[in-house]
């Protein structure tokens, strides 16, 4: 992403880049449009106690540029199909190699980027950079028990990494081959004792692997 021309006015490499938004109006003739949207921040996440574990997103955006506010002429694509996989479709869901019984799992990639000088009588953006680190930090809540018991000492006070690997190997798979555990609490819940361990996705020793493997289809 670091390498893509953001500046205002070049089309080849922005017009996948960014995100054209469209925000109705009960009066058809005050609707707005955000465009050249860049997504700052996006959220992947699965809960057995929502949605019955089905995968949710939610980002953030920014624009450079001021809101048009006019009637609506884009036509809403009727033949696109409500993503319908969750937690409870993952076959494979292990952490550290040991298999684990997952309650609830997130993960956040950011990628933001901040405008770059003015053009224009409205003053909008002249572009954008990024030049901030690129980064993915999540979260696991596992059951405590015999097979997965994350142990302080292994990953967190020696700094040691952790694979993660959540799904079913084709319409849903979340893997992070090398994953430094940041912080781990307990929950004494009803149905047993849960772990939640905070990670940050790393490149591992070298810059060797990817952050992150994400699949859905």
């Amino acid at each position: 992403p670091t390498s893509n021309d953001l500046s205002h006015g070049e089309e080849t490499e922005t017009v996948s880049k960014l995100a054209f938004i469209i925000l109705q109006n009960p009066l058809t003739s005050r609707d707005h449009y955000m465009h050249n949207a860049n997504l700052q921040e996006l959220t992947l996440s699965m809960s057995a106690g929502t949605d019955g574990g089905r995968l949710r997103a939610s980002g953030q955006f920014m624009t450079g540029y001021k809101p048009i506010i006019e009637a609506n002429t884009v036509t809403a694509d009727t033949s696109a199909s409500d993503y319908a996989k969750g937690l409870f479709d993952c076959t494979t869901s292990t952490f550290g190699g040991d298999a684990a019984v997952v309650r609830d799992f997130s993960v956040t990639i950011s990628n933001p980027a901040n405008r770059v000088g003015y053009q224009g009588s409205s003053g909008e953006t002249d572009g954008y950079v990024r030049g901030g680190a690129f980064g993915i930090t999540g979260s696991i809540t596992m059951k405590a028990d015999s097979l997965q018991q994350v142990n302080e000492d292994t990953f967190w006070k020696a700094n040691a990494s952790a694979a993660i690997a959540l799904g079913d190997g084709t319409n849903i798979d979340f893997s992070i081959p090398k994953a430094n555990v940041s912080n781990i609490s307990y929950d004494m819940a009803d149905e047993g004792v849960f772990q939640t361990v905070d990670f940050t996705a790393t490149s591992g020793a070298d810059g060797g692997s990817s952050l992150a493997t994400l699949k859905f289809t």
